[in-house]
């Protein structure tokens, strides 16, 4: 028994690694050569592993500045820059059949006091920055047989707008042309709303 006991070198938090099937070790469960069961790290510098869809893995790259929030504190920003990308697409896991790159993160600073291994986070990625765009919710962009549209308010009369988009995102899109930075968007579709439009389609 004495041979078969393995005492921590230190204090800290231990935490149980899980197989591909997100399974914890069990009393009565077989062990490999080499296999890793738990581990007390080290949490004075703490790094961030996630996933990017594969549609977006493309724009990410190491260097890239990120900004993460913890699902405990989601109004707590915490800084970081993007370390290393997975070179290969993978499936997310073996419940989700999502196809995704793995990002790893290094943190700007490590607060042991509100950070803990595992601890679940949803971040962003900062892959571009440039000035000067106009941009608009994507649930303020309508799709038409003649394309893409918004509704602006203007001389106190809602005006649907055809547009031309630029890039985009999960929640915003950038308009060349149709808007002016005075106009004000709305998000939900006037066509839609009994007696929600006024005014007429017109041009850019």
């Amino acid at each position: 028994i004495e041979k078969m006991t393995v005492k921590a070198p230190h204090d800290g938090i231990v935490i149980y690694r899980t197989n591909w099937q997100d399974q914890k070790k069990k009393v009565g469960d077989s062990m490999w050569f080499g296999e890793t069961a738990l581990a007390l790290p080290d949490l004075s510098e703490m790094r961030a592993a996630g996933f990017v869809d594969e549609a977006e893995g493309g724009a990410v790259a190491p260097g890239q500045p990120v900004t993460l929030r913890l699902e405990v504190r989601p109004d707590l920003d915490i800084q970081g820059r993007v370390r290393a990308v997975g070179r290969t697409v993978r499936q997310r896991s073996w419940r989700s059949p999502t196809k995704v790159y793995k990002v790893e993160v290094s943190l700007t600073r490590t607060d042991p006091t509100l950070m803990r291994p595992s601890m679940r986070f949803r971040g962003e990625v900062e892959t571009g920055r440039i000035g000067a765009l106009l941009l608009v919710p994507r649930d303020a962009v309508f799709l038409r047989d003649e394309g893409p549209v918004a509704w602006a308010r203007r001389a106190f009369r809602w005006t649907e707008r055809p547009l031309l988009l630029g890039r985009s995102n999960r929640r915003q899109v950038e308009v060349l042309s149709g808007l002016s930075e005075r106009d004000r968007v709305s998000p939900v579709d006037l066509l839609e709303v009994p007696g929600g439009s006024s005014g007429a389609a017109g041009g850019p």
